[in-house]
């Protein structure tokens, strides 16, 4: 049971794979689907899961621009929108490996279109959002594996969307964003669970939305890489930055190897390297995987489906087989 509860008792590096979860699908005409579909990659292949849990391999409803963790053997995706518009919603789906099935969850407080998210501690983390209302918001809110339900968490320094999170050890780190159509963010900052804290880290060389992220936990280092940019005129980058920690309440950026190609809306996480999947290239989803190694390399891995807004969580390696 410790490799089914999550990042708690389960979160070394190198026993995790990669879990890609919906997202928009361009096809060979450019015509774009909405994707139901579950794919779990490890840094070699795609990987198989086992018969019981092969339910897990399919959202209950097509989802983009949503946001997925794995907690306390539980698999969430939250928020996003399950129409091919930008149509935000609050709803959540649940794939319990108790029962090896999705279940209902409580519905967010808040409707969220590209919000982050992250699992820490045991519970889950939402933050930010576009909203009903077409504005991003400020706040956050908490799930708890225990009461099923959702509070309020604390206010963010800015309202975003299009930002990313990861988690360090009792906290997590908000970096970038959209803060309104003119204005986006270069800042980074944390809230530290434990003290319920709110304080900025520092800021990124350029200002970005739409990028990815993602943490080494043993080097305690965050990649971030691509996104769109006011800083470059408005336009898709691949330009990459690496932030490491002067202190426990600084940190400093510095420019690494850009991408192969301009990516925005990818999904990005760090299993022993930093792995980019898929992403917005000139408007079209793609099915790459994209490796750090001190430069950028393309593996011979590919996704099922041309990928753009879709959402990654690190799951148990050993509940799947990886050739």
């Amino acid at each position: 049971m410790k490799c089914q509860s999550g990042s708690v008792e389960c979160g070394l590096e190198g026993e995790s794979v990669a879990l890609i979860s919906g997202g928009l699908d361009t096809n060979t005409n450019n015509e774009v689907s909405t994707i139901a579909g579950v794919t779990v990659v490890s840094a070699n292949t795609v990987c198989r899961v086992p018969n019981v849990t092969a339910d897990l391999m399919k959202l209950p409803r097509h989802r983009w621009g949503h946001v997925s963790t794995f907690v306390d053997s539980k698999f969430l995706v939250c928020g996003g929108s399950t129409e091919l518009t930008n149509a935000p919603n609050n709803t959540c789906d649940m794939f319990s490996l108790a029962s090896m099935a999705w279940g209902e969850v409580e519905d967010m407080k808040e409707y969220r279109h590209q919000a982050a998210g992250v699992g820490l501690l045991g519970k889950f983390y939402m933050t930010g959002g576009v909203t009903l209302t077409d504005t991003s918001v400020n706040s956050t809110e908490v799930w708890d594996p225990f009461t099923r339900s959702w509070t309020e968490g604390p206010e963010m320094l800015l309202p975003l969307f299009g930002h990313c999170v990861v988690k360090h050890r009792d906290t997590f780190i908000v970096i970038g964003g959209t803060i309104s159509e003119t204005s986006e963010s270069n800042l980074i900052f944390r809230y530290n669970v434990t003290s319920n804290s709110m304080l900025p880290l520092g800021f990124m060389m350029i200002s970005r939305t739409g990028h990815g992220c993602s943490m080494n936990e043993d080097t305690e280092e965050i990649i971030v890489t691509g996104g769109r940019s006011l800083s470059c005129n408005g336009t898709t980058t691949k330009r990459a930055e690496k932030i490491t920690f002067v202190n426990p309440s600084q940190v400093n950026s510095e420019e690494i190897e850009p991408l192969p190609v301009k990516l925005s809306h990818h999904a990005q996480v760090d299993n022993t390297v930093a792995q980019v999947y898929g992403g917005d290239v000139s408007n079209v989803g793609r099915n790459f995987v994209i490796e750090y190694h001190s430069t950028w390399e393309m593996t011979n891995v590919t996704l099922p489906e041309n990928l753009s807004y879709h959402h990654v969580t690190k799951y148990p390696a050993c509940l799947v087989t990886c050739a």
